[in-house]
């Protein structure tokens, strides 16, 4: 029963690809250090492995395909919550694509994607959350999968819708005014809840701004800065999801490529955040430097 729960809840969304659900799954050895016992990846003759010995072990081969083998006694949730993490952006890697860590939202009545990026705690989930409630259709979550596909050229990047519900902390539900009544945990772990904006968007999107949240850990006034040259190749490094996967799976040029060709045809830039500035205000400049209606530096 458990196997056909999978085949039905469990998808990458990437064309073409489909996921296996195995009785056994052969791994590789684990990394030194580490037994059977643990939770642990390894990157091994350019394919991804990870187990999680209460869940499932995972792998991700050099050609794409995905394959499972579940724990019977784990939750179709935690399973999920590692295909839609660890798993996806190992295969991005493996595709020779770019998955940047980032929210990509559309705005509305406009085309081309904003992502927005930061670390844990600058508030990524929470702005994006305010501006999805103000009628920006998601894109993708968490992973944004970036390709330079239908483009003759080779001259611009195309991100791909991915995953479209938004991972929130109970205290952003709080901030956001979103009931928790009605949602579910991402895992067994209740931890983060899935919420389901009221738009999304299906259509793959050039990118428009790379948006760079940065809390600066004082009080005091909240500012812009455009980030150009090694600046914006650097911070482009810094937010790529599982940027180390790159160079084990043999990649680098791939991920250098595609990264150069982001970074050429779109703005970024980094707002810094102090203590005393609210999501919403974050959120208000997100759409003004959309309009480009604000002072940069």
């Amino acid at each position: 029963m458990i196997m056909e729960n999978l085949l039905l809840h469990l998808s990458v969304p990437i064309p073409d690809i489909k996921i296996s659900i195995l009785d056994e799954l052969e791994m590789c050895a684990p990394p030194d250090g580490c037994d059977q016992n643990q939770e642990w990846w390894r990157i091994y003759n350019r394919e991804y492995f990870l187990r999680c010995p209460k869940i499932a072990n995972f792998c991700v081969r050099s050609d794409g395909k995905v394959e499972i083998s579940p724990n019977l006694d784990a939750s179709i949730e935690d399973i999920q919550n590692r295909v839609i993490t660890s798993v996806y952006g190992a295969l991005i890697h493996i595709l020779g694509q770019l998955p940047i860590h980032a929210a990509g939202l559309v705005a509305p009545n406009q085309q081309g994607a904003v992502l927005i990026c930061g670390h844990s705690g600058s508030g990524k989930s929470t702005v994006s959350t305010i501006l999805a409630k103000q009628g920006w259709a998601l894109l993708a979550d968490d992973v944004c999968r970036i390709t330079d596909e239908n483009n003759v050229d080779k001259s611009a990047s195309i991100v791909w819708p991915g995953y479209t519900n938004i991972k929130l902390l109970p205290d952003v539900c709080d901030k956001t005014g979103i009931s928790k009544d009605t949602l579910k945990f991402i895992d067994s772990e209740h931890t983060k809840y899935f919420w389901e904006p009221p738009v999304t968007c299906c259509n793959a999107q050039s990118v428009r701004q790379i948006i760079i949240l940065n809390r600066t850990g004082h009080v005091g006034k909240l500012s812009i800065k455009r980030m150009r040259g090694a600046q914006s190749f650097f911070q482009g490094i810094e937010h790529t999801y599982r940027r180390g996967f790159s160079g084990f799976l043999g990649k680098k040029m791939d991920h250098f490529r595609l990264l150069c060709q982001v970074l050429q045809n779109t703005q970024m830039y980094q707002v810094s955040i102090p203590l005393n500035v609210s999501p919403s205000t974050v959120a208000e400049t997100i759409v003004s430097l959309n309009g480009q209606n604000v002072s940069v530096q």
